[in-house]
């Protein structure tokens, strides 16, 4: 039982592939709050490049970036002009690795600032 082990760890096998690595959990950011809208932005790092998608709560796609070349790790950034209150999620996918996770923010949009 340990052979398999012991061979899948072996020096003659090289190093993993750095295709073999998921993108990491997405990071979101709000970049900028006015009250009655808001700019987030998500950030993941991946190899192969991941596609970023942002969602709303009825699982609508509001804005998608598409991998431009598939070597190395690369960081994206998807920023995302919030106007309503909702829950938004950041979906990265590597289609080749089959590889996707997820990360959700509740948003709340404030409908009338007075004093403005």
């Amino acid at each position: 039982m340990l052979l398999p082990l012991l061979c899948l760890l072996s020096p003659a096998f090289g190093p993993a592939s750095a295709q073999d690595k998921g993108a990491a959990k997405p990071i979101i950011d709000k970049l900028y709050d006015k009250g009655t809208w808001k700019l987030l932005q998500c950030e993941a790092e991946g190899d192969p490049e991941p596609e970023m998608v942002w969602r709303n709560s009825a699982g609508k796609e509001l804005e998608k970036h598409l991998p431009k070349s598939q070597d190395g790790n690369v960081k994206v950034e998807l920023q995302l002009n919030v106007t309503s209150s909702d829950t938004y999620t950041c979906e990265v996918t590597q289609r080749s690795i089959k590889h996707q996770i997820k990360k959700t923010w509740e948003m709340v949009i404030s409908e009338n600032i007075t004093g403005e």
